[in-house]
């Protein structure tokens, strides 16, 4: 069996909230004393997200738009995880903006800085590109539409994280379709930086006092990994942050130029590490996904599969050549590899290693993705020593800096 159903989600993020725009709560609000201390207590977002989508106008003359707003919460990552549409079609949405407290400027526009991401897009109609969630552009004719059915997620990156407070979705601001309505959402909250378990039961106790469905933390230091089994417990699901876990792991600042040495994402290290949360994931029968830049780099794809990841977060741009690695290897294929890169004693052994278990029709996918030439004369090991990442000139510095 190949790997082509594993997933390959279309973000690159360094730290990420899934859906943490909707995890608020809905008016109206009731203060109920406790203990002399003022309490909000609202009807969770989940079920007032619910209503509003079952609300949207199905008459053709109408826009179809939904708005949700909460308190105002620190986001980078915007999140819709799409899970029911009007005759189970293929998702549409013609803008998914986000807004913070009190501002009438959309943060979530392209010209702003910020990435729109999807799950799929429908291929052949440059009318419905993913960039189209994102360009302030309403109607059909600028509208992204996933290429599955009933299912799919759409994403919106911001440049920095920033207090958001409202998001709105439409299907056709002009009133023309209505069609691809989309029906029913699930709303996910991800807390990053989750070290201990304590930590893990403060934060899903909360969510889900809320209503909320799901629960999810990043592991994106060593310690999260290491307890990942007891920490996974008490939560839904998990993703690793390999950016923020490898300088954690090395005790080198990733903008440190001088240390770029030790922000290889190929490091055996940090790949144990990778291990240890997938273990614990296995244990729990938790989904782990990745979101890194490691993610798109179709050979550490085969490994992180074989290492037990679900799920693989990157750029759009990157996708289509994760997707043929997946579907050339089983699962098998890729654990072998993954075991053979992880007792190399150097990133450049480890990425040698995988590329000669690889198929040849991968090698040629692969100096297409790092734009070496269509030869049989190019080596697998001259490959792997394209792996190095940009370093920013600093001062040399061990260890992440606040």
């Amino acid at each position: 069996m190949k790997m082509g159903s594993l997933r390959a989600w279309g973000c690159g993020c360094a730290v990420l909230v899934l859906g943490v725009a909707l995890a608020g709560w809905a008016e109206p609000a009731e203060r109920v004393p406790a203990a002399g201390v003022s309490l909000m207590v609202r009807r969770p977002v989940a079920e007032e997200l619910l209503e509003k989508l079952a609300r949207i106008p199905v008459e053709q003359a109408e826009p179809r738009t939904c708005a949700v707003e909460f308190p105002a919460q620190q986001a980078r990552f915007i999140r819709l995880d799409i899970r029911t549409t009007g005759g189970n079609t293929e998702p549409c949405l013609d803008e998914l903006e986000v807004y913070g407290p009190g501002g009438p400027d959309n943060l979530a526009l392209g010209a702003r800085g910020a990435v729109a991401s999807a799950s799929s897009v429908l291929a052949g109609y440059a009318i419905h590109a993913v960039a189209h969630l994102n360009d302030g552009l309403y109607g059909n004719d600028h509208s992204w539409i996933s290429a599955t059915s009933g299912t799919a997620w759409a994403q919106i990156e911001l440049p920095q994280a920033g207090a958001v407070s409202r998001v709105v979705l439409s299907r056709d601001r002009e009133g023309r379709f209505r069609d691809r309505l989309v029906t029913g959402a699930d709303v996910r909250v991800m807390a990053p930086m989750i070290a201990t378990e304590g930590e893990a039961i403060w934060f899903a106790e909360r969510v889900r006092a809320l209503g909320l469905p799901k629960v999810g933390i990043m592991i994106e230091v060593p310690a999260a990994a290491i307890r990942s089994k007891g920490i996974l417990y008490h939560v839904d699901f998990a993703s690793l942050g390999t950016n923020d876990l490898q300088q954690y792991t090395m005790a080198a600042d990733r903008m440190q130029g001088e240390l770029a040495d030790l922000l290889n994402p190929w490091e055996p290290a940090l790949l144990d590490v990778v291990a240890l949360a997938c273990e614990g994931g296995a244990a729990m029968g938790k989904p782990i996904g990745v979101c890194g830049e490691s993610a798109g780099d179709p050979g550490m794809a085969l490994v992180l599969a074989g290492l037990g990841v679900s799920s693989l977060s990157m750029a759009p741009g990157k996708v289509a050549a994760v997707r043929t690695a997946l579907s050339l290897h089983t699962l098998a294929e890729c654990q072998q590899m993954a075991a053979a890169a992880r007792v190399a004693t150097t990133p450049k052994a480890a990425k040698a290693a995988v590329l000669a278990q690889a198929d040849e029709v991968l090698l040629d996918e692969l100096r297409i993705f790092e734009n070496l030439p269509l030869s049989s004369g190019i080596s697998v090991a001259s490959m792997a020593t394209e792996d190095q990442p940009t370093p920013t000139p600093s001062c040399p510095s061990r260890g992440p800096t606040s």
